[in-house]
């Protein structure tokens, strides 16, 4: 939030819902650049771009969502909300697990599981 042209470092939820949902809109619209170009000569981090950093991008973005959800979620005092904040924490924390490693070398195991979480939390 700025008052008087000075950032007080405290965003209300929608505020943060907007941020996420900027971010999300952001790594969507690169996600599609990127599948059209899908077998161009273009290059990204000095390899092509493929499966993995489509890949990539589906996931962060589904991240982003849900980020901006249990934002939302974290004003919220009913007891539904609460429900529902801590599944999206669960699952966000299934998705930190899995890419712990980093994404430079994802084994085929750890698309299985990135595939399987994407498709368990639309």
């Amino acid at each position: 939030m700025t008052v008087r042209g000075r950032h007080t470092g405290h965003e209300s939820a929608p505020e943060v819902a907007m941020t996420a949902w900027l971010s999300l809109y952001a790594v969507e619209i690169a996600a599609r650049v990127r599948a059209g170009r899908r077998g161009t000569d273009l290059a990204h981090h000095g390899r092509m771009i493929g499966k993995d950093d489509e890949l990539k991008d589906r996931v962060q973005a589904r991240k982003h969502s849900m980020q901006a959800k249990l934002s939302e979620l974290k004003a919220d005092s009913r007891s539904s909300a609460a429900e529902a904040r801590d599944k999206l924490t669960k699952s966000l924390d299934e998705l930190e697990d899995t890419v712990k490693d980093g994404w430079d070398n994802v084994s085929d195991a750890v698309r299985t599981k990135l595939n399987r979480w994407l498709d368990r939390n639309p």
